[in-house]
């Protein structure tokens, strides 16, 4: 079995809180579940355009709004869309302190400019990687093959020397899929006991 060279992360839902998508149903009136919402959300071409970089804020918001049948306007939306990413959940820089000396640690998100723009602002989280692969920079979103083999490339090593962590199941098979070693979590402190029960941080 290879080393584990790299430490890749997901950032919302692992490192990050969420808090958008029980604004989104507020917005639809609770005409659908959660579960169909994630599916909507996960199929548009709007989010898909936005979040690899090929399509303005205000076009995204004016395309989501019309497609969802949202009760906000597009400048509203866009005004709340930027803080659906919370804040860290309470174990999340600590995790990234106790690896960062060990390990190359990497963040490979579906996020868009204005999120990640905010995060950075409020909490300079670009800072707390060695590598960040961002699909809106990139032009690429998990769980396109494509994203992964790109990732493996700009990293330098092995995809078996990737320990890579999402909170997303289709985003995990993938990263099976081209010989990762992937595992899903929700929330920090998951993240924390996976990487325990692997060795990567050691129990005090």
């Amino acid at each position: 079995m290879s080393a584990i060279k790299v430490v890749l992360l997901d950032i919302g839902g692992v490192l990050v809180e969420l808090v958008g998508a029980p604004k989104i149903l507020g917005w639809m009136g609770g005409s659908v579940a959660m579960e169909e919402l994630n599916h909507k959300w996960g199929n548009s071409e709007a989010v898909t355009r936005f979040e690899t970089g090929r399509c303005e804020p205000i076009h995204f918001a004016e395309a989501i709004v019309t497609e969802l049948k949202l009760s906000v306007q597009p400048d509203q939306f866009l005004k709340e869309f930027v803080h659906f990413p919370k804040d860290f959940f309470p174990e999340a820089k600590d995790i990234l302190k106790k690896i960062v000396s060990n390990y190359t640690v990497a963040s490979f998100s579906n996020t868009n400019s204005l999120q990640w723009d905010r995060l950075n602002l409020d909490y300079g989280i670009e800072q707390l990687f060695h590598n960040n692969f961002l699909s809106y920079q990139i032009g690429l979103m998990k769980p396109d093959k494509q994203a992964y083999e790109y990732v493996v490339r700009q990293l330098g090593c092995e995809a078996e020397e990737i320990l890579f962590f999402d909170d997303s199941q289709a985003n995990v098979n993938m990263g099976n899929e081209i010989g990762m070693k992937a595992y899903k979590v929700s929330g920090a402190r998951e993240l924390l006991e996976k990487l325990t029960e692997l060795n990567i941080i050691l129990e005090q």
